[in-house]
């Protein structure tokens, strides 16, 4: 895919991005919350600080994926990464099928 002359494909993948990073990190502050965790104590289980916890959940930081693997098994959450193609096949093999198709 060739980006246009205006940057349209960077201005629409730069929103979706941001969108999808807020909904990930509500989602794992509800899981927190949920459990009655405070932000250091999953940044205590995570060996990171509070203030890299906080500004993840208020999505004031790009983390890295392994970040949020590791926020999510801090507050016994299960991540799940789904890529598709837009068609009803997924690009990623669920870990779970015994041949690896999804």
């Amino acid at each position: 895919m060739r980006r246009g002359g205006d940057g349209v494909y960077e201005v629409r993948a730069r929103r979706v991005g941001v969108g999808l990073l807020a909904q990930l990190a509500a989602a794992l502050g509800a899981a927190r919350r949920a459990r009655e965790m405070r932000q250091g104590d999953v940044a205590l289980i995570m060996g990171t600080s509070q203030s890299c916890v906080s500004d993840f959940e208020r999505a004031k930081a790009n983390p890295q994926l392994d970040f949020v693997a590791r926020y999510a098994a801090a507050v016994g959450a299960r991540l799940t990464v789904a890529v598709s193609d837009g068609g009803s096949e997924s690009l990623i093999p669920d870990p779970s099928s015994e041949d690896g198709q999804p």
